[in-house]
């Protein structure tokens, strides 16, 4: 009856080796997604990590720029110049020439209720850094506020 477990001759099937050899191939390519994965979350911090003061030497930078600073004095930053370059297509390139040499870079300026941007082509992951700042939003009213600047690798 229970002979062919004593049976010493074998009997192979053709392809019986073929669930195995798929288990194994499907084992090795999550592995390989797996390791691709934690390889890509680490180049991004890293990524922050080393970048993460540039970030904030180019907001020190920006704070001080003719372009964006106010015209009596160089610790306000005037939100009708960072509208103008923000609206100013040469204006903002010029801006990205000067200071994103290796890096794209985005410029956002909070105060009070104002909120303005420079951006140019945004990546969805980067350094960034925010540094407070007086907000000059007329002759007579200033806020404090924030300036965050946003970098990422250049493709």
């Amino acid at each position: 009856m229970w002979s062919f477990i004593n049976d010493e001759r074998g009997l192979t099937e053709p392809y019986a080796d073929l669930p195995a050899m798929a288990l194994a191939v499907s084992g090795f390519v999550i592995f390989v997604a797996l390791l691709a994965q934690a390889y890509a979350a680490y180049d991004e911090k890293a990524f922050i990590a080393e970048h993460y003061q540039d970030a904030r030497n180019l907001a020190m930078k920006l704070t001080r720029d003719p372009a964006l600073a106010a015209d009596t004095r160089s610790d306000l930053i005037d939100a009708v110049k960072f509208d103008a370059v923000s609206r100013d297509r040469n204006a903002t390139f010029d801006l990205m020439d000067r200071y994103g040499g290796h890096f794209g870079f985005m410029v956002k300026l909070e105060g009070g209720n104002y909120t303005g941007a420079i951006m140019n082509n945004t990546s969805s992951f980067g350094a960034a850094a925010s540094i407070p700042v007086t907000v000059k939003l007329n002759d007579v009213q200033s806020v404090p506020g924030s300036l965050t600047v946003k970098l990422w690798r250049k493709r």
